[in-house]
């Protein structure tokens, strides 16, 4: 099991955690209305930029933020798709990826 988990407690995420939350709370009050929807890329462009990131996250060395814009291009995909659903699950990875970037500052 990876050093980031202990005693089924993630090791160091729930500060970055808070941290995510507090900058939650802030862009809301800088921004009280966000955006209406992604970029309007083609859906073929969107397809094509995913294959990209994943070819790239295919061999060693893996880079952390690489792994992230792969799971940001195919959440894009999945939302051009109007799978918002898909879209949702990976955005959660995009996030589960950043806090393990975070994990990478301490």
């Amino acid at each position: 099991m990876p050093e980031i988990f202990v005693k089924n407690e993630f090791f160091g995420v729930d500060k970055s955690v808070e941290m995510v939350l507090d900058e939650l709370r802030l862009a809301f009050e800088k921004h009280p209305k966000f955006c209406d929807k992604f970029t309007q890329q083609t859906l073929i462009h969107a397809r094509y930029e995913e294959r990209v990131a994943k070819r790239k996250n295919e061999e060693a060395p893996f880079f952390a933020d690489r792994i992230l814009l792969e799971e940001l291009a195919e959440a894009r995909t999945a939302w051009l798709e109007g799978d918002k659903k898909h879209c949702k699950q990976e955005l959660a990875q995009v996030a589960a990826v950043a806090l393990r970037m975070m994990a990478l500052c301490d």
